[in-house]
C-alpha cells in the first residue's frame, strides 16, 4: 500500500509527518499552483524592473539610471531615453542642465558584444561657449530629464548596451573652491539596433 505523507508542523528542526487525506491532496495542489504562478509573475516583474530601473555604481552616493520604453531602435531613428540622477548623499550636488547633450553629459556610448565602444554623442560644431548656471539637486532628491537618442547610420545592427556618463559637483564650499568634479556612469541598458 502506497501512503502519501504531508507536513503537519515544523518547529526548528523537528518535522512531524502524518498520512494525507484526499481533500488535503487537492488543497496542496492548489497551493503549489499558486506558488508557481507567484514565481512566474515575480520573475517577469523582476526582469522588467531590473532592465528599466537599475542604476550604475554610486559615486559619492549619487546614482544615475537610464530607461527607455522602446528597446528596439532602427538606425537613423530617434528614441527617447529617460535619465534619473539620484542624490543619496547628505550634501546637495550641482549639475549643468542646459538641454544640450554635449554640455549636460560627458559621454553617450553604445557598447558592442566584444566590449567595443561607439561614441554616439551628437556634436555641435557651432557650440563655442555656453553660460548655463548649475542646477542644485538637494540631498535625497532626484533630477529627471529626457534625451533624444539618435542612432547614426554607421552603427551595425545587433544588440548593444547603452551607457551614459554625467558630471556633477558636490555643493560643499571646500569642494567648490578646489573645483572638484565627479562623474557618474549609468546602468548599461540593453537595446537592439535594426536597419
Amino acid at each position: 500500500m502506497n501512503k502519501t505523507l504531508s507536513i503537519v508542523r515544523t518547529d526548528a528542526f523537528l518535522l512531524q509527518v502524518e498520512p494525507r487525506t484526499g481533500n488535503q491532496n487537492h488543497n496542496i495542489q492548489a497551493m503549489k499552483n499558486r506558488i508557481i504562478v507567484f514565481h512566474l509573475l515575480f520573475g517577469i516583474l523582476w526582469s522588467a524592473y531590473s532592465q528599466q530601473a537599475d542604476s550604475g555604481v554610486a559615486v559619492a552616493d549619487v546614482r544615475f539610471a537610464i530607461t527607455t520604453s522602446n528597446n528596439v531602435v532602427s538606425v537613423g531613428s530617434t528614441n527617447i531615453v529617460r535619465c534619473l540622477l539620484t542624490n543619496g548623499s547628505t550634501n546637495s550636488i550641482l549639475v549643468i542642465n542646459s538641454g544640450i547633450l554635449e554640455v549636460d553629459y560627458s559621454a553617450i556610448s553604445l557598447i558592442g558584444p566584444a566590449d567595443q565602444s561607439y561614441d554616439i554623442m551628437p556634436r555641435n560644431p557651432f557650440l563655442i561657449q555656453y553660460s548655463f548656471g548649475p542646477v542644485a539637486v538637494q540631498a535625497g532628491e532626484a533630477l529627471e530629464s529626457d534625451i533624444q537618442l539618435h542612432i547614426p547610420d554607421t552603427i551595425e545592427e545587433g544588440k548593444y548596451k547603452l551607457e551614459i556618463k554625467r558630471r556633477f559637483t558636490i555643493s560643499d564650499d571646500r569642494m567648490l573652491a578646489q573645483k572638484v568634479r565627479k562623474e557618474v556612469i549609468s546602468n548599461r541598458l540593453t537595446i537592439e539596433i535594426d536597419k
